[in-house]
């Protein structure tokens, strides 16, 4: 199967948004699975899926692999929608908020998901309200593309300017959706992590919430630590 990524979908500059190729993958499959990243995904190439084997190329080069895995993340503890509307306004005054501009799911452009997780006071959780536009579910419910790329940014975000932070980029994810959504929904996405490092390694978990406080989807994943 072939698939291209288009720029619209870009996450750091010039490279593809882990979260979503990630879910778009996962969505091709018959079987749940955790997907571990091998390489930045170029974006408008052509790229190769192979259906059996769970793994994307691009030419020679493996971009990611997946393996059967059925078990579900535990998410981290539910946010109410004001403090995490408080969350986001802290994060938006941060300095890293330059470092993901680009990233349709947790930057600044007028088309981004504005997935922008900041620290709730009193926790160790980090997180921020999200509200999918009409395009993110074409059909009426948001394509779980949509929902793997904003809860692997704001694990990203916790992990890259919460306690301990160093620049990271996604090494592993496991995501679970446990229920659909639609687009104008009011959802809340919080992230939190292990409070150090093993080697260049921290593992994170994050979820997705309604307003009321019902699991949309959970997350845990593996960050490695970058230059």
């Amino acid at each position: 199967m072939q698939l291209t990524i288009p720029h619209r979908f870009q996450g750091i500059e010039g490279m593809a948004q882990g979260g979503h190729i990630a879910g778009l993958v996962a969505d091709r499959l018959d079987h749940e699975v955790a997907v571990t990243f091998r390489a930045p995904c170029p974006l408008d190439e052509e790229l190769s899926l192979d259906l059996i084997a769970g793994r994307l190329v691009h030419g020679d080069t493996v971009i990611l692999e997946t393996t059967p895995d059925d078990t579900a993340p535990k998410p981290p503890a539910f946010v109410a929608w004001d403090a995490a509307v408080a969350a986001r306004n802290w994060a938006e005054e941060q300095p890293s908020m330059q470092n993901v501009s680009t990233c349709f799911s947790c930057g600044s452009g007028p088309h981004s998901l504005r997935v922008h997780a900041g620290r709730v006071d009193g926790t160790t959780l980090y997180a921020s309200p999200l509200v999918h536009p009409r395009w993110t579910g074409p059909n009426g419910l948001v394509e779980h593309r949509f929902l793997w790329a904003p809860i692997d940014c704001a694990a990203g975000w916790r992990v890259a300017i919460g306690p301990g932070a160093r620049p990271a980029v996604t090494g592993r994810l496991r995501v679970r959706v446990h229920r659909d959504v639609q687009p104008g929904d009011r959802l809340i996405v919080v992230a939190d992590a292990e409070p150090g490092w093993d080697g260049r390694k921290k593992r994170a978990r994050s979820a997705i919430y309604t307003e009321d406080g019902s699991l949309v989807a959970a997350s845990e994943s593996l960050w490695i630590a970058v230059e």
